[in-house]
């Protein structure tokens, strides 16, 4: 994770992702890499390692496999994925599913041939005062909200339960997760 010059008091909410994207459009793979940062909390290596074929849908949801970056074992020779289950919105609708649908290739990465620095690079220039890693932050300080301590976990790919301390940005989450592991 890069060294951040100004640090935000606060997440990044649905009202200000709606000016981001606005400030990324002029930039589709830029606009789809934010879009997928923001519902996934996936980290900005995971996002550039993602593929058509990690995408599906069903129902009123839409599913998306992403690779865990920072868990290091392999499973069956394959590195370790998990699978999130998020309700279709307009983001979706809007600018994941079309960027989707214009891809041809299932195998190859979908942002390729962009880095982490470009994607940082251009985000910055576009929106200075945030970066890729903060909207992990801000989904997993949404998602702790409506879901177990021990289902975040798994949805932000963390092996150690302890990262929530790190990650989510709310008073009294230490008290609710004592709570949950006292039961």
């Amino acid at each position: 994770m890069p060294k951040i010059s100004v640090l935000r008091e606060n997440i990044v909410d649905e009202y200000e992702i709606v000016t981001i994207l606005k400030a990324c459009k002029d930039d589709r793979k830029l606009l789809f890499a934010v879009a997928i940062a923001w519902e996934t909390g996936a980290r900005i290596g995971e996002i550039l390692q993602l593929r058509l074929k990690d995408f599906s849908e069903e129902n009123n949801m839409w599913l998306v496999s992403v690779p865990t970056e920072k868990q290091r074992h392999k499973i069956h020779g394959q590195a370790p994925k998990r699978n999130l289950k998020i309700e279709k919105d307009g983001i979706y609708n809007k600018i994941i599913k079309p960027f989707l649908s214009i891809q041809t290739d299932a195998v190859k990465p979908l942002l390729m041939p962009y880095s982490r620095f470009t994607l940082s690079h251009k985000l910055k220039r576009r929106y200075p005062n945030i970066y890729f890693h903060w909207f992990r932050n801000s989904r997993a300080t949404l998602w702790s909200r409506k879901m177990s301590i021990f289902v975040l976990q798994y949805a932000m790919g963390w092996q150690d339960i302890r990262m929530a301390n790190i990650y989510v940005h709310q008073e009294g989450m230490a008290n609710r997760m004592a709570e949950e592991l006292s039961k």
